[in-house]
């Protein structure tokens, strides 16, 4: 009865080892499953449309940032010939798009004024 209880033991202790790397398996596996569920999923026509999406708003943005470097650069110009710019010709300058900027800029190249620049306009 004795050998039959050590034997018993020995036994149990055997499947609490077992049991107990099958636990931690088991828990690194219920781990994984619960992040990869937290992960949306996205079509391959879902990433086309973010991926191009991405690159029209880096176009977008490009395309602000050289007409900034343009109007800021026809400013340094005008302030160079002409003198210090009324807050009416910067805001000009900064709401300007690009065929009017570069419309000033050629102006700007021989006007003999600032009002010349903006042809003649009087309400800067």
């Amino acid at each position: 009865m004795r050998a039959i209880r050590s034997n018993t033991a020995i036994a149990f202790n055997a499947l609490q080892i077992v049991s107990y790397g099958f636990d931690q398996q088991l828990w690194q596996e219920i781990e994984i499953f619960e992040e990869n569920e937290k992960m949306q999923y996205v079509t391959s026509i879902e990433r086309i449309g973010i991926a191009k999406g991405l690159q029209e708003g880096l176009q977008e943005g490009r395309q602000e940032g050289l007409l900034e470097g343009e109007a800021e650069m026809l400013g340094l110009m005008l302030k160079h010939r002409f003198g210090e710019l009324s807050d009416t010709v910067v805001n000009k300058l900064r709401h300007a798009k690009e065929d009017q900027l570069k419309q000033w800029l050629i102006s700007a190249i021989s006007a003999p004024n600032l009002d010349t620049v903006f042809n003649d306009d009087t309400s800067h």
